[in-house]
């Protein structure tokens, strides 16, 4: 109980941390516009490694912020395949020269939030923070404390309902069945390959 407690209040000063200042901006940042042709084939690369099984579906289905190339600091990406009660796999990567880096994995709604306030936790600086919608009314805050990502969750801080414009409903992919199980020779087969 004394955790959960610590867990919730650690959440709340950390969003209050982030927008309490008069200098905090957030902006709602729906994870919905398509890849942009700089990022495509680097992301698109990421993705087939973190989904195998169904790579084409996840490609094809891959989202970003509307402005993803002038945020190099941070790419994020949302894959639109597989999701679980609207909650999709969105990446926090890091773009390097040799590729994306996978830094924090999510299934989160497709709203997110994010803020313009640099601020410190535990006695070390953070970067702008992220807040993403959950399930019902949490939200995760995302912040970057040095070279980690700190997460953590409150209840009911952020009403998503109210922040959310109508879209247009979409489709989403069904559920890609697992790939089959693989006999201990097909696994030695694999290997040697």
């Amino acid at each position: 109980m004394r955790m959960r407690l610590f867990g919730c209040g650690l959440a709340l000063l950390m969003v209050a941390g982030l927008g309490g200042a008069a200098r905090a901006q957030w902006t709602m940042r729906p994870l919905e516009s398509p890849l942009p042709e700089q990022l495509k084939v680097r992301a698109e690369a990421l993705v087939r490694t973190l989904r195998p099984h169904d790579a084409d579906e996840s490609v094809a289905h891959l989202r970003t912020i509307e402005d993803a190339a002038s945020h190099p600091e941070v790419v994020l990406l949302r894959v639109e395949a597989d999701c679980r009660l609207g909650r999709c796999m969105t990446v926090l990567a890091r773009d390097e020269a040799a590729g994306m880096v996978p830094e924090l994995i999510l299934q989160v709604g497709p709203a997110m939030i994010v803020g313009d306030l640099f601020s410190s936790l535990w006695g070390v600086p953070t970067e702008p923070g992220f807040l993403f919608e959950g399930d019902d009314d949490n939200t995760l805050v995302v912040v970057r404390r040095g070279a980690m990502w700190v997460v953590s969750a409150c209840n009911a801080c952020i009403a998503w309902h109210a922040q959310k414009a109508p879209s247009p409903p979409r489709t989403v992919s069904p559920p890609v069945p697992p790939p089959p199980l693989l006999t201990f020779e097909d696994f030695r087969t694999f290997l040697r390959r």
